[in-house]
């Protein structure tokens, strides 16, 4: 057995051994071929007699033949004769080799060329990373994002060296014309792509309505069709923050997702395998534990890409703003509303008994979000309870006084009309003591 094994080595090795020669004089011959056809283009005979025999003297090759002719019409002839014999030596070369190797790897088994290889290959191509679980294992593929500013609508304000993004409706931005600027939807793209690739991102928005996706490049950027949008598209796939919950799109079809137990997210965590066709949505949430994030999986999009991905941006009402945030950055809960400001939304909503919501705003990098009255009334509670009774009681008498004088002013969709003026003392008691019931 040891002999068998020392007999197939040193065949290896000598089979090796050869495989290199026959490259390096390979190699070799068609350096010499090159410097032949160079000097077979020399129109001067005397000049081509002259740098062959210089080129003779540093050749290493013995087997050249010694010329000495003085004919100066034979040049064209003997540059012929040296130019074929060398390709055809050439050809000879690669053909001896390629023939021995094939037969080494079929006809001697004990080499186990032909099987390693398959075995190799097989391996590689079902071979599979694993899907990451975590924040951690996410944030390995994470990268920082920066908005396009060519193909921001105009309504749409950079910030923060590129990294962020605000609606400011009505005032437009004097961006310069261009082809890839979105002209009607209020969208922007990013400059980064994903392609044939693992990549995470993170970014903190802000406002109802915002929609987080990917699209392709050849999103529509003109005119006002349904196409151009990033949730109407077939190459495209988004998020929609509702207020209260999201929706998935994909092709102008909606998704309406069920509402996630728990405080909002602070954060949402995009992860894009554009190989695998796997495109998941995280929220992210401060850990309570240690300084780690929560992180819950929102939505999963499966699909086959067939183009680069660009993480893709719609916001359609003032003030929905975008942050894109370095991966791994703490997380912050979100800042809670002001006293003042839920006790003002609370009088606001006693004079709409339809409108169920309150609104109130807070903070995130200069900008004000939305958040529901249900998280609003958590906040402060004790204080709450005092300030909403005495606020009633208070803004009952001012609402009375205030639609006898004016009884025209300020009409609008959240405002109760004249008709409901001597209705306003009763149900601000009523809210009050409703208020007063759901804080305790």
């Amino acid at each position: 057995m040891d002999l068998l094994e020392a007999e197939e080595k040193q065949a290896l090795n000598q089979a090796h051994g050869i495989q290199v020669h026959l490259e390096n004089r390979l190699l070799d011959l068609r350096k010499t071929q090159v410097q032949v056809q160079r000097i077979s283009r020399t129109k001067n005979s005397l000049d081509f007699l002259q740098e062959y025999c210089e080129w003779r003297q540093q050749a290493l090759d013995t087997s050249l033949p010694s010329v000495c002719i003085e004919l100066k019409d034979t040049s064209k002839f003997f540059a012929k004769i040296i130019t074929e014999s060398t390709e055809k030596l050439c050809v000879a070369m690669t053909t001896e080799f390629t023939d021995r190797l094939h037969k080494a790897c079929t006809h001697e088994p004990a080499l186990g060329i032909k099987t390693t290889v398959q075995k190799i290959n097989a391996a590689q191509r079902n071979k599979r990373l694993p899907d990451p679980q975590t924040r951690k294992d996410l944030l390995k593929y994470g990268k920082q994002l920066s908005f396009d500013g060519t193909s921001s609508h105009k309504f749409l304000r950079l910030t923060e060296e590129g990294r962020k993004v605000t609606n400011t409706t009505p005032w437009q931005h004097p961006y310069p014309d261009h082809d890839l600027r979105f002209d009607h939807w209020r969208q922007v793209l990013c400059t980064e792509s994903v392609y044939l690739d693992r990549v995470y991102y993170e970014l903190d928005f802000n406002g109802d309505g915002t929609h987080l996706g990917l699209a392709y490049k050849s999103l529509p950027r003109k005119g006002a069709e349904a196409e151009g949008c990033l949730c109407s598209n077939n190459g495209s796939w988004c998020l929609q923050w509702t207020g209260k919950s999201f929706s998935a799109w994909h092709d102008d079809e909606e998704v309406i997702l069920p509402v996630t137990p728990g405080p909002r997210f602070s954060r949402m965590g995009v992860y894009v395998d554009h190989t695998g066709g796997l495109l998941r949505f995280y929220g992210l949430r401060p850990s309570p534990v240690d300084d780690d994030a929560q992180i819950c999986l929102v939505h999963e999009f499966t699909a086959q890409f067939r183009e680069p991905l660009y993480p893709a941006f719609f916001l359609p009402k003032k003030e929905n703003a975008v942050m894109l945030v370095p991966p791994g950055e703490p997380v912050k809960s979100p800042t809670p509303p002001t006293s003042s400001n839920n006790n003002e939304n609370a009088n606001n909503n006693n004079g709409n008994a339809n409108n169920n919501n309150e609104k109130t705003t807070s903070p995130l990098n200069g900008d004000s979000k939305t958040v529901t009255s249900e998280t609003a009334q958590n906040v402060n509670a004790k204080n709450a309870k005092s300030e909403v009774a005495e606020e009633a009681k208070a803004n009952s008498d001012g609402n009375a006084n205030k639609w006898n004088a004016n009884p025209t002013e300020n009409r609008d969709s959240n405002t109760p009309t004249k008709e409901t003026a001597p209705n306003a003392n009763a149900n601000n008691s009523s809210n009050a003591k409703s208020d007063i019931a759901d804080i305790g």
